[in-house]
């Protein structure tokens, strides 16, 4: 589950603690530099996990295991971007398009 952005954690807060701005300030300073703090320390252990994953395959399996990364890694976020900007994902397109029961989405 991804963590909130820090804009939509200190408006919880905000919500929650009736901030001033001059905390809002301090608040939204202090979620953006922690962000980018885990964003890294995520970063870096998934590269520690990749490593090892590596260190228990074959020669073929490392070579295809990088070579999917290597597709995987500008398309993976490329594709999530789609995915969210597509407005037919999203309302269900076609005669195909059904719902969770199974019937057809509404048009």
């Amino acid at each position: 589950m991804e963590a909130l952005e820090p804009e939509a954690l200190l408006r919880r807060y905000d919500r929650e603690l009736k901030l001033t701005e001059t905390q809002r300030t301090q608040i939204h300073s202090i979620l953006k530099t922690h962000r980018e703090k885990d964003r890294a320390h995520r970063q870096e252990v998934r590269r520690a996990a990749r490593a090892e994953i590596r260190q228990v395959l074959t020669p073929e399996q490392q070579a295809r295991f990088d070579a999917w990364e290597d597709r995987r890694k500008p398309s993976a976020k490329s594709e999530r971007n789609r995915k969210l900007n597509d407005p037919e994902l999203f309302r269900g397109s076609g005669p195909s398009s059904v719902d969770c029961l199974g019937g057809p989405v509404p048009g």
